[in-house]
């Protein structure tokens, strides 16, 4: 992972790692053959939550966009992002179409439904779906999907950290509801039209290394 991001096109970001106490020689070794990074240690396991709010702490950055370990990204995936953003003063938080590694075609999420109250599950755009280009418009999504999030910091200083009651799972999607609770929009940023930015904004990626739970 940390390899595609060497070749993103987007100059100005810094990578925060945060290691959720792994405890593995392989954790140390990534400062090593990745100099660039920021790495930060949890002495416990503290969840999805936790360990994403540590490296927003350590963060300054205008932009910040959480990224699970196991993702490959695009070279040119964050600008579109940022513009969108940028374009859009009411954005609380926006996210890329997602596809499975092993099957390049096969769509992961496009966008997530309202949660059904009764069974408390969300519902994908999507997912297992063949790629036939049907979700490329920018969608205004009900939540967002915790393994690439974009998010201003404005945002955050306004509704707050993640909340860390949940530990795995509904965490991003308690986020969404506290950011659209204070007046934003949650996006899917489905077209990724070329853009070259002139004078990047600084962004903070945050990476959060998992327990295999």
């Amino acid at each position: 992972m940390l390899q595609s991001l060497r070749q993103i096109s987007y100059p100005n970001i810094e990578i925060i790692i945060v290691d959720n106490a792994l405890k593995t020689e392989s954790v140390d070794l990534l400062k090593d053959q990745f100099p660039e990074i920021i790495l930060i240690k949890s002495d416990e396991n503290i969840g999805f939550a936790g360990g994403n709010n540590l490296g927003i702490i350590k963060s300054k950055d205008k932009y910040l966009l959480l990224l699970n370990n196991d993702t490959i990204v695009d070279p040119g995936f964050l600008e579109p992002l940022v513009k969108k953003c940028e374009e859009n003063q009411n954005i609380g938080a926006v996210s890329p179409k997602l596809y499975y590694f092993n099957e390049k075609q096969l769509i992961q999420w496009a966008g997530s439904l309202k949660m059904n109250k009764i069974t408390m599950r969300d519902f994908s755009r999507g997912t297992h779906e063949k790629e036939q280009w049907k979700y490329e418009v920018d969608w205004k999504s009900y939540y967002n999907h915790g393994a690439a999030m974009l998010v201003p910091r404005k945002i955050i200083e306004k509704v707050g950290l993640m909340a860390e009651i949940y530990f795995l799972y509904y965490e991003e999607l308690d986020w969404g509801e506290q950011i659209r609770k204070n007046g934003f929009e949650l996006f899917l940023r489905s077209q990724f039209d070329s853009l070259t930015i002139k004078l990047p904004l600084p962004l903070a990626l945050i990476v959060l290394l998992k327990h295999s739970i």
